[in-house]
């Protein structure tokens, strides 16, 4: 199992769990600096988990804690995440490094983002260099 949580990437702090139909709003929040985490549950010993935005792959992580837009030791990088609108977010764990191996755990939700949001990050492609 794997849930996703919204991270205020400024204080490194998580939000709250994202669920589906959830609006993100970042007049709502302190901050419009965010990440998006994965916690993968119930040991299924996956080594790596690649990130999807509306289908597209867009980051994979090999080390624990799984953040869309990488981390430094916890240090979460932030910035806005998608464009106004409706957006998929889908997370997969896989079994081998930079998403090799067998799929063992993954989540897919719709999310709605309001407000007008100044990305500070930049999705891009996996890199077998993920961290």
């Amino acid at each position: 199992m794997i849930r996703l949580f919204l991270v205020d990437a400024a204080a490194d702090l998580l939000v709250r769990e994202l669920l589906p139909g959830d609006v993100i709003d970042p007049a709502g929040f302190p901050t419009d600096n965010f990440a998006i985490l994965a916690q993968v549950y119930a040991g299924v010993g996956e080594r790596s988990v690649v990130f999807f935005v509306d289908g597209e792959a867009v980051k994979t992580e090999n080390i624990v804690p799984y953040a869309i837009f990488g981390d430094a030791s916890g240090n979460f990088a932030g910035g806005a995440v998608f464009p106004e609108g409706l957006h998929t977010i889908s997370t997969t764990a896989y079994i081998g490094r930079n998403g090799a191996g067998p799929a063992i755990a993954g989540v897919s939700i719709d999310v709605v983002v309001r407000g007008v949001v100044d990305p500070t990050g930049t999705i891009t492609p996996p890199s077998a260099g993920g961290d």
